[in-house]
């Protein structure tokens, strides 16, 4: 099977790549809510959590924890049955587990062509926000060289002031804009992740 070659950077992400959860819970769910739900039982996803680095808070991680039935697709009912998991040193793969099978997949590619550009733009949209907002106020810095350019030069040539203000003024935006919405995704994941979701 050949995979879209747009998707290449998702297809070959690592542990290194993504952030990882410091602890994660899990609910056994009962789909039972409607007369034709198929009664099936089994664990599901809970939420996913990151530490921050700064307090004792926890983000949500993007994780699927969706109550839908994988049997026949029919929203579930969390029991009051959840297991907190952290994060172990130990982490050798299972392989070898009796009845557990694996399917190892060589990754290949169809044969569209994709250019250098194009590859980069789907890697900067595929980043986390923050990582974003990084190169967005990067961007800021870079136009801080025409600015800076102008200011030296105005000791030369005649400069119209207008000009100054304005560099100076566009390489501010994406620094400041950048920060102020940093704040605000933080203080958004904050918000969102106090907690776990109500058991039912």
């Amino acid at each position: 099977m050949k995979f879209p070659r747009k998707f290449k950077n998702l297809l070959e992400i690592e542990l290194k790549d993504v952030d990882l959860p410091d602890e994660a819970w899990l609910t056994y769910a009962v789909c039972v809510l409607k007369n034709d739900s198929c009664g099936w039982g089994g664990w599901i996803l809970e939420a996913a959590l990151k530490k921050s680095s700064s307090d004792s808070s926890f983000s949500a991680l993007s994780a699927s924890d969706a109550q839908i039935c994988p049997r026949c697709g029919l929203q579930t009912f969390r029991t009051g049955a959840t297991l907190k998991f952290v994060q172990s040193s130990d982490q050798t793969a299972p392989s070898g587990v009796p009845d557990v099978d694996y399917e190892v997949t060589t990754i290949e590619y169809d044969e569209d062509s994709i250019t250098p550009l194009r590859e980069l733009i789907v890697r900067e949209v595929d980043k986390p926000w923050n990582e974003k907002l990084d190169s967005f106020e990067l961007l800021g810095f870079i136009f801080w060289i025409p600015a800076v350019l102008l200011i030296v030069s105005n000791g030369f040539f005649e400069i119209p002031k207008w000009a100054i203000v304005a560099s100076v003024i566009y390489a501010l935006i994406p620094v400041l804009l950048s920060r102020y919405l940093k704040r605000q995704l933080k203080r958004s994941n904050k918000e969102d992740a106090p907690g776990l979701k109500p058991a039912r």
